[in-house]
């Protein structure tokens, strides 16, 4: 129950600087060619490998600004705080319990 409550007041926070900012960031990966050690592995026959390298694809993630439209972003933003006033209510006697249990 206030796992989701973390969750709804993560989105909230991000919603609002989506809004402040005026544009939202977004995670995307991309992949690139790069040197990566692919020296085999030391065995009996072979104790000390000779070092080689390898041209392999690797992944990054880049953080990258994109276009959000406002007006949907603030009907995201009051439907969050909306739901968060709801988790917050089903919540409260839970959290009455725990504080009974385990006072300061």
């Amino acid at each position: 129950m206030t796992r989701d409550l973390i969750v709804v007041d993560q989105l909230i926070a991000k919603t609002q600087g989506n809004l402040a900012r005026g544009y939202a960031y977004e995670d995307r990966v991309t992949t690139s060619p790069e040197f990566v050690d692919c020296t085999p592995s030391a065995t009996k026959d072979n104790p000390h490998p000779r070092t080689e390298t390898c041209f392999e694809d690797v992944s990054h993630t880049v953080t990258q600004p994109v276009a959000i439209d406002l007006g949907a972003e603030q009907v995201k933003l009051s439907g969050l705080q909306a739901k968060r006033i709801q988790l917050a209510k089903a919540a409260r006697p839970a959290i009455g319990d725990c504080e009974t249990r385990y006072p300061e």
